[in-house]
């Protein structure tokens, strides 16, 4: 969980910045490194949807099945 805040704080920081007044070979390296981020985000978004399925998480809610649930 420390990490997933970790994140949100990094995004959080990152939807206030200037992004105006980056240099356009700045903000090149930034859209790669973000997109590498959103890459890595998707993983791990697989990697812990997998576990709630295999534990049957849904089941807390109620929900017949994982995507009802989300």
């Amino acid at each position: 969980m420390a990490a997933v805040e970790a994140v949100n704080a990094g995004l959080e920081g990152l939807a206030g910045a200037s992004l105006w007044a980056l240099p356009a070979a700045e903000l090149a390296r930034l859209v790669v490194a973000v997109e590498r981020v959103s890459r890595r985000v998707a993983a791990a978004q697989l990697l812990v949807l997998g576990q709630a399925e295999s534990s049957c998480v849904r089941g807390l809610t109620g929900a017949r099945t994982t995507p009802l649930w989300l």
